[in-house]
């Protein structure tokens, strides 16, 4: 799981050149894809609904069935939800060189590529990932798959490696913004929803927009805009993020009807919590109850005997934190120490994530601003930081 932009005043923003485009420019770039991949039209006369619980069902059937089959792999998965990601390693290298078919080896390989990503080997981990969305045999959901973890890959480890990785393969490279990461790997999760309509990455596009809403808001503060020129375009931002939310709202519901287990849905709901937040810090409570949404969450990883819920605390205490400032601390401290108690701070990844998010530099990224303000009130959460390598650089401009 990865660690989220929340976008902050003094973050740096796209230019507005590439804003309104983007749906047009994504959808010029799947038909560039298209063509390059191949015909990836559905046969027959189902909906595009009915075939996309056609292809989720194909999918989680494999899996299971690959998850009995093959010893190899079952143990990989073991080890990954445990955050040992070398014997995860390990163990989907030999499950992948005993696959005699190219459909498991394609599903080998997408979790043997998230096994490289934490173990910091991107040029293969982009690789893999490529090579099954480059390749038209798969189902379009392993693909779209495919496509959103070399987002999210960013998002969680933040070397630029990855970012070069990406991009350079000519169907991606068009979505590459020089000096914006945040636009082109927008552009990525809009490329993963052509594919199939996966939750999450429809609610990082979402995301996005939230963000750009927000910075609108900032820019009339700080007198860089009108307030009626943010008010379009903070309108044009909001109907986006309705569409999107719609969206992921299908995928939720596939899940829950049991159609497909989806183990990302849980950081889809996280995404979609964030979202919601940020429309509220901008005033608008249409949108949902963030912090019902994230009480919500943190139960449902309680009743299905998930202890991996370290980030969702951390979403849940940043949305706190900018909402209400200092009045909630006591709230904030009483979500957040659970992840100090815990030896993988209730998330293998977290740990991994909040270390490398240190060598972001300050006014980069907006969840390390927030982090450095919670810091700033919080003394518990500084010390959290500081085991992991945040010195006082880090915490010296709080936001």
């Amino acid at each position: 799981m990865l660690m989220p932009e929340e976008s902050t005043a003094p973050v740096k923003h796209s230019a507005r050149v590439y804003r309104y485009a983007g749906g047009v420019f994504v959808l010029f770039i799947a038909a560039v894809a298209v063509w390059y991949f191949g015909n990836l039209a559905l046969s027959g006369n189902l909906t595009p609904s009915e075939a996309s619980e056609v292809a989720a069902k194909k999918s989680e059937s494999f899996y299971n069935s690959l998850l009995q089959k093959s010893p190899d792999f079952a143990q990989g998965q073991s080890a990954r939800r445990e955050g040992d990601y070398v014997s995860a390693q390990q163990y989907f290298e030999k499950a992948f060189s005993e696959a005699k078919d190219d459909a498991k080896k394609g599903l080998i390989a997408y979790w043997l590529a998230d096994a490289y990503a934490a173990n910091a080997r991107y040029k293969e981990s982009v690789a893999l990932l490529q090579g099954i969305a480059h390749d038209t045999r798969y189902a379009s959901i392993i693909r779209a798959y495919a496509v959103q973890k070399m987002a999210l890959m960013y998002r969680q480890y933040w070397d630029p490696v990855i970012t070069d990785e990406v991009f350079k393969h000519p169907v991606f490279a068009p979505m590459l913004v020089q000096d914006d990461p945040t636009l082109s790997y927008r552009r990525l999760f809009e490329y993963a929803t052509t594919l199939y309509p996966l939750a999450l990455s429809e609610f990082y596009v979402a995301d996005w927009y939230a963000d750009d809403a927000l910075y609108a808001k900032f820019q009339v503060r700080n007198g860089s805009i009108e307030k009626s020129v943010a008010n379009v375009r903070v309108g044009e931002d909001k109907a986006v993020i309705w569409e999107r939310i719609l969206a992921g709202n299908q995928h939720i519901r596939l899940v829950q009807d049991g159609v497909v287990s989806d183990e990302s849905i849980y950081a889809a709901l996280e995404r979609r919590a964030a979202v919601i937040g940020k429309m509220q810090r901008i005033g608008d409570n249409s949108f949902g109850d963030a912090e019902a949404d994230f009480k919500n969450l943190l139960a449902k990883y309680e009743s299905d005997g998930i202890m991996t819920d370290g980030t969702v605390r951390l979403q849940y205490a940043i949305f706190l934190a900018r909402m209400y400032k200092t009045a909630r601390a006591a709230d904030i401290q009483a979500v957040l120490s659970p992840i100090y108690d815990s030896p993988t701070h209730r998330s293998p990844s977290l740990g991994t994530a909040m270390k490398t998010l240190k060598n972001v530099p300050n006014g980069e990224s907006a969840t390390k601003a927030a982090c450095a303000y919670i810091a700033s009130f919080n003394p518990e959460f500084k010390k959290f930081l500081t085991s992991l390598g945040w010195d006082d650089t880090d915490f010296a401009d709080p936001q």
